[in-house]
């Protein structure tokens, strides 16, 4: 008889960061991403393992790591060594290939061979590492587009457990996936999966569109109201499953006294006046330049805006592509320095800008000392950082201003105010209603808001992925 199990994580990475800045030599730190933290309180909650690529070169203060972390953490981790090479082509494709085309970015798309080759091996190393330690009980979840073709490389080597996919970022739509030569071994690849999820209605129709335009015999079916495609022998349900934060957690730490003095802190930095927060990871999709554009707009179209409302822009560098992550970053404080001299005055700076990571109290104190949170992506797929914000707005003050082309946009429409993240002089105007607005509105809007994300929290989410997936035959299972 099948017991419960413990949840097998296997993501990009895991979830520990190489410290280099004031560690010699170099140690490693427990990651602070959005979707690590997400993933941390899970595993934390259910035990397992977390299987990923290794952040560290040196393998014997990774070995370390390792041997510590369930202790101290509650889980185990298993970690892949790459190459250079077998890196470079892996983090190619998943980096200038599938990650600009799920973004409608075609233009900035780079196709390679060896990219594939190399996407192919790396996910081959990690479906062995999972392998290695994965128990018939257990329920392997796999994050992301980086590790599409996991479940079927598990297949191919007669692994039946159960096994889901959640795609943080968006699925594109047929028009644009016909660009990827891979196209048709990617959706195979995923149909191994028992379960995928997507973050909007609209990527998971696009799947669904994708799966009738490139495999023609394929035929997605709706059962007992949920959308289920049946591949030989193997059935697979798809959804639409936004993901949660720990929102006690956040809600309970935005309390904490040091936090609120920290933001205190941040308040009297900027002379008391408005906070517009805005807070990004370093990409060409972060909607960065039209936010500035829009803020401009709202000083041009509204005088008495002048000295009187701060924009602080957080970027939170990424380890990929730090060539190109360093262009855009320039380009960025460049952005800065011209809205800044046109505008500013020795006692007012429109735009407070902050490139480098943050700590987990540090981001939470710019949530409470902000009165707007100002998200406008152009094109987005999971972001934590709208549910983030309000669960730390206990003060119930915050309002939320949110791009309609984010993947938080559909789930949080009840109180948030959405925008077109092109329309540079709606978003101004908006901005402005939003640093307007009456206290009982920002109280109705942010209660409404933290009620939802309170009830779809994180283990909510574990809980409705996770539910209802059996082994693809039990008596079959790889020993």
């Amino acid at each position: 008889m099948r017991t419960e199990g413990s949840t097998v994580v296997v993501s990009n990475s895991i979830p520990l960061t190489v410290e280099t800045e004031n560690a010699i030599p170099a140690c490693l730190r427990p990651g602070s991403g959005g979707l690590e933290r997400t993933l941390h309180a899970i595993m934390r909650n259910s035990g397992g393992t977390w299987v990923g690529c290794s952040p560290a070169k040196d393998i014997r203060v990774l070995a370390e790591a390792e041997k510590t972390w369930r202790d101290n953490h509650g889980y185990s981790i298993a970690a892949v060594s790459l190459g250079a090479q077998e890196k470079a082509n892996y983090d190619g494709l998943s980096r200038d290939t599938i990650w600009p085309l799920f973004h409608s970015l075609k233009s900035q798309c780079r196709l390679d061979p060896d990219y594939w080759s190399g996407y192919c091996r790396v996910n081959g190393r990690i479906a062995e590492a999972v392998r290695n330690v994965a128990r018939e009980e257990d329920f392997i979840w796999v994050q992301d587009y980086q590790l599409m073709m996991v479940a079927s490389l598990l297949r191919a080597n007669g692994l039946r457990y159960r096994i889901g996919y959640s795609q943080h970022v968006p699925f594109p739509h047929p028009s644009i996936l016909k660009a990827l030569p891979w196209r048709v071994e990617l959706l195979h690849a995923l149909l191994q999966f028992d379960r995928i999820g997507f973050q909007t209605d609209d990527d998971r129709g696009n799947f669904l569109a994708s799966l009738m335009a490139f495999l023609p015999f394929i035929h997605p079916m709706e059962v007992d109201g949920k959308t289920v495609v049946r591949v030989l022998d193997h059935e697979v349900s798809v959804g639409t499953y936004p993901a949660g934060i720990d929102f006690d957690g956040f809600s309970a730490e935005a309390s904490n006294p040091n936090i609120l003095a920290a933001s205190k802190a941040i308040q009297e930095y900027v002379c008391g006046a408005p906070i517009v927060l805005a807070v990004d990871r370093l990409d060409s999709g972060s909607g960065i330049y039209e936010r500035f554009r829009a803020f401009q707009r709202l000083l041009d179209l509204y005088p008495d805006m002048k000295g009187r409302v701060t924009l602080t822009q957080i970027v939170i560098p990424v380890n990929e592509a730090a060539s190109e992550n360093g262009k855009i970053d320039s380009q960025i404080e460049s952005a800065v320095g011209q809205i800044n001299r046109r505008f500013g005055s020795h006692d007012w700076t429109p735009i407070h800008y902050y490139s480098r990571r943050l700590t987990h109290a540090q981001l939470i104190a710019f949530y409470r000392a902000a009165d707007v949170a100002l998200l406008t992506p152009l094109k987005g797929g999971m972001n934590l950082v709208p549910r983030e914000f309000c669960a730390c707005r206990n003060d119930e003050r915050g309002v939320l201003l949110l791009s309609e082309s984010s993947g938080a946009a559909e789930d949080l429409k009840l109180g948030a105010l959405l925008v077109d993240p092109y329309n540079v002089d709606d978003v101004a105007s908006v901005l402005h209603d939003a640093l307007h607005m009456s206290e009982s509105e920002r109280q109705s809007r942010m209660a409404a808001l933290r009620n939802h994300i309170r009830a779809n929290d994180i283990f909510k989410w574990s809980h409705s992925f996770h539910a209802g997936i059996v082994p693809l035959n039990p008596t079959c299972s790889a020993s």
